[in-house]
């Protein structure tokens, strides 16, 4: 297993994921072998790149943006990785088609960033979601002044230089899980935050279930 390419990712940057949500989410992939990866949000294509180096060769990865300046960011992709899409469209315009008619085993989004698009995106996706699909949404944290305090010598948060804030985080994000968690409440939600370090924040959503136990043969 390669991960070199995480050397390239930061932690106290704004926008992409961190590189220790990199690692995170590039072990997701490993641990579940999605067939079907779709991401909604490319800009910098960090974790376009990431998916895809983390995918196997079978699985197809769709990245939807409807910035066409992203191309550009993941056009080195095309070479070299199978399976990979980018695809020029709004999130909201997203149609099953688009993906090949095939279910979503794994979704991260992290484009919009207004709750009210979240919420239609939610909405639309979730019918073609697989039995056990994960649904990743980045930017559910909050930074802290504690985690600023730590920050590397060179980084500004001009936000701090208000000394009443005490936090800052992208409101409509959490609003988005919230509203997720009351709406659909037969899925489980894990919020992946830290209150100790620059941490932009991932919440992990899986529909609930209960684990087999009827089998024939029992190994223990």
């Amino acid at each position: 297993m390669n991960l070199e390419h995480l050397d390239k990712y930061e932690t106290y940057w704004h926008g992409p994921i961190q590189q220790d949500e990199a690692l995170f989410l590039y072990s997701l992939v490993k641990m579940i072998h999605p067939s079907l990866i779709l991401e909604f949000g490319v800009q910098y294509g960090y974790s376009t790149w990431n998916f895809a180096l983390a995918k196997d060769e079978d699985c197809k990865l769709f990245s939807y943006d409807i910035d066409l300046n992203c191309l550009n960011n993941v056009r080195k992709l095309f070479i070299g990785i199978k399976n990979f899409s980018f695809i020029h469209k709004n999130c909201l315009d997203f149609t099953f088609s688009d993906i090949d008619n095939q279910l979503i085993d794994l979704c991260f989004i992290d484009c919009a960033h207004i709750l009210s698009i979240n919420q239609q995106l939610i909405d639309k996706i979730l019918p073609f979601m697989s039995k056990n699909a994960i649904i990743a949404i980045h930017d559910t944290g909050t930074h802290t002044r504690k985690a600023i305090n730590k920050k590397p010598e060179g980084y500004e948060n001009k936000l701090f230089d208000n000394p009443f804030v005490k936090e800052v985080c992208l409101v409509e994000e959490r609003q988005t899980v919230n509203w997720f968690a009351e709406k659909y409440p037969e899925y489980s939600l894990i919020n992946l935050h830290s209150e100790n370090f620059f941490r932009h924040g991932i919440t992990i959503f899986q529909k609930k279930s209960i684990l087999a136990t009827d089998f024939s043969v029992k190994i223990f």
